[in-house]
């Protein structure tokens, strides 16, 4: 019997042994995860990782009003340097299309215009814009994001208008004008977007009446920065 009673403990530790072990490794790999865990959360991360992807979009223009305030300056009238006074209100019928009003008021400074020759010259009077409004359609294909130091994401769009207007001159009458314009949003709060956009105004303007009354062909090329202020303030953010 005791004989038995040895060949049995004997074969309980051949089994239990191996049982024994695994729990002891699986106990090592436990503390050494356990050990690692700490320093893998303090790694820092990558310039790929710091800068969020965008999965949706963050600013929605669709249903709401933008006020634009700006001032601009002129780039290529030969006899006059105009600073511009503006204000366009749009509505958005869709995230990448709107419809706006808007108007521009000129202060307007006579450049020095050299004149090559011998003889005594006529002092001419030039004509110019004092005002102009029109009513534009905008699209805006293009939608983005700028990351500054990988710590601040700006989001824009990129839009273009084309519209139709009239110009009031210093001299003469209202004539038609047409406008073209290419310009950026980027989007500050939910509410409030800086706006950056280079514009083309195309009319027809007699230049010198005191010489000729002849209307010709003119365009004023402006560079303008305005705020736009959008109401609602707020809106409902797109769920994924």
């Amino acid at each position: 019997m005791k004989s038995i009673a040895t060949i049995a403990s004997l074969l309980l530790v051949l089994f239990a042994a191996p049982r024994v072990r695994a729990e002891d490794e699986e106990a090592v790999e436990e503390e050494e995860t356990q050990a690692k865990a700490p320093s893998a959360a303090v790694e820092p991360k990558t310039l790929a990782e710091r800068i969020p992807s965008v999965t949706a979009r963050v600013f929605a223009k669709r249903g709401r009003m933008e006020l634009t305030p700006a001032v601009g300056l002129s780039a290529n009238d030969p006899f006059f340097r105009h600073i511009l006074l503006s204000g366009r209100a749009a509505y958005h019928v869709a995230e990448w299309l709107w419809v706006e009003a808007g108007g521009d008021f000129y202060g307007s400074m006579q450049t020095a215009v050299p004149v090559v020759g011998a003889g005594a010259v006529a002092k001419v009077g030039y004509n110019r814009p004092v005002y102009d409004v029109d009513l534009a359609v905008g699209f805006a294909p293009l939608y983005g994001k700028l990351s500054l130091m990988a710590e601040k994401v700006i989001h824009f769009d990129t839009y273009v208008t084309v519209g139709a207007g009239a110009v009031g001159p210093a001299e003469g009458s209202m004539s038609l004008a047409g406008s073209a314009a290419v310009g950026q949003r980027y989007f500050v709060s939910e509410w409030l977007a800086l706006r950056l956009e280079v514009r083309d105004l195309a009319f027809m303007m007699a230049r010198a009446p005191s010489v000729s009354t002849d209307q010709k062909l003119q365009n004023v090329l402006s560079f303008s920065l305005g705020l736009s202020f959008f109401v609602p303030s707020t809106f409902e953010h797109e769920k994924l």
